[in-house]
């Protein structure tokens, strides 16, 4: 028998002036329970959005996040590919109820997959610049430059993530599933507090 898809409605607006009212009709009228419905005031360019985080901890595989628009899940492309992309490593789906898509469904999924070869793209080429920038900065003035990620700091927790990346791709871990495994890797380091430090060092050393 297969396992009802559980609905949980998302709401997100920037600031304390702005309503939910339209977001919460349209999640209420696409099927969603209102008990089910999580709200939140945060910026979308910010990932410190404790109710999101909430919520991912608490889905199931199957389970469907209904929000009203993509732009509910961030400011800019890269940033509503990212949440999406840790979305379907655990297995949960979205409805975009403004933007008709659903990625359970054949043609959700397939768009689903070709955003994702283009956010990849664009993460190779920010990345090759930027790495191509600091080789001229560094060559320029002959020094180091710039503070090191609570990563690079501890060869322990760099070893951890190199031999993760090494893994099959659907053996590899959700960067919040990696967040507390490699903050224990190195007590002695300064603690990583957002999935966002691990998923920015893992695109930049691919």
């Amino acid at each position: 028998m297969k396992k009802e898809r559980r609905l949980i409605g998302y709401l997100r607006v920037s600031t304390d002036d702005q309503e939910l009212t339209l977001q919460r009709r349209a999640v209420i009228a696409y099927g969603v329970k209102p008990e089910h419905i999580y709200e939140e005031k945060a910026s979308g360019g910010t990932m410190n959005r404790p109710v999101w985080n909430r919520i991912m901890g608490f889905m199931r595989d199957g389970d469907a996040v209904v929000i009203w628009k993509l732009d509910r899940l961030g400011r800019t492309l890269t940033g509503v590919l990212e949440t999406l992309e840790e979305m379907r490593n655990e297995g949960v789906q979205l409805v975009s109820v403004t933007d008709s898509w659903d990625t359970s469904t054949p043609m959700g999924d397939a768009m689903f997959k070709m955003a994702l070869i283009f956010a990849e793209l664009e993460r190779k080429l920010i990345s090759e610049r930027t790495k191509a920038g600091i080789a001229a900065k560094r060559a320029e003035s002959g020094q180091t430059w710039g503070r090191k990620s609570p990563i690079d700091v501890s060869e322990k927790r760099v070893a951890m993530l190199r031999a993760h990346m090494e893994q099959p791709e659907k053996d590899r871990l959700t960067a919040r599933q990696l967040l507390p495994l490699v903050n224990a890797a190195d007590n002695k380091a300064p603690k990583i507090k957002s999935p966002e430090t691990l998923r920015r060092w893992l695109r930049i050393n691919r």
